[in-house]
């Protein structure tokens, strides 16, 4: 093998082992318990979606979205925004 053969070899192999080092997965911002009473068609959406596959229900945003409809689900006298109807 040449000189040249080499290098071009070298650079080749390093191009293709680099190549997976910026690869990640896309990072989900997380909000909390607080952000999702406050924000009622991202908490509808997100326990729409948590409950569409089990895999996902450990998720922090996940068990956020549910805490927090069982925040407002347990409030006294105040309007279960998940459903539009006042608690007793």
């Amino acid at each position: 093998m040449t000189s040249k053969s080499r290098y071009t070899a070298l650079v080749v192999l390093g191009l293709w082992t680099l190549s997976g080092c910026g690869r990640q997965e896309p990072v989900e911002e997380q909000h909390t318990v607080s952000w999702y009473v406050e924000h009622t068609p991202e908490r509808s959406d997100t326990v729409k979606w948590c409950s569409d596959d089990a895999g996902r229900a450990a998720t922090p945003n996940c068990v956020n979205a549910e805490q927090a409809v069982e925040q407002i689900a347990t409030r006294p006298n105040t309007p279960n925004t998940s459903t539009g109807v006042r608690i007793p």
